[in-house]
């Protein structure tokens, strides 16, 4: 009857140690909760379709790195990392260096950006910059 009630003992042990990483799964599942597409039909159909098709794989994801993504698309890892901060400089996503378990250094990771950040917009030079600069620059 001993080893019995040691049995059940581990099994009830390991049912817990089930359970509490079944709870973390969860949790992170639950913070992933990937973003709504942030842009109109519009934009979204004037991209080409090499970046509409990585944009909507990472829409999907909510937050990957390169790697993650050329695994959904079936592309090279350095083609999709291209793509990826194309569309980062676009406006249309987030770039963060991120620690990663099993990872020496930090990697990028890829986010679809929040409505509030705005697009990547050029830069005009104000009429009056020139006449602030001394003689010699004009």
């Amino acid at each position: 009857m001993s080893a019995y009630s040691e049995l059940v003992k581990r099994l009830i042990q390991e049912l817990h140690a089930i359970d509490v990483r079944l709870a973390k799964l969860e949790e992170v599942i639950l913070a992933r909760n990937p973003q709504p597409i942030a842009i109109s039909e519009p934009e979204l159909l004037a991209m080409p379709d090499h970046l509409r098709k990585t944009f909507m794989v990472l829409s999907k994801i909510g937050k990957a790195t390169a790697f993650e993504v050329s695994l959904r698309t079936g592309r090279a890892r350095a083609c999709e990392c291209n793509y990826l901060n194309q569309l980062v400089y676009m406006g249309f996503l987030e770039k963060r260096s991120e620690p990663r378990p099993g990872a020496v250094r930090k990697v990028a990771v890829f986010s679809i950006a929040r409505r509030d950040m705005g697009r990547v917009q050029e830069k005009s030079i104000p009429q009056n910059a020139l006449s602030t600069l001394p003689n010699s620059e004009q």
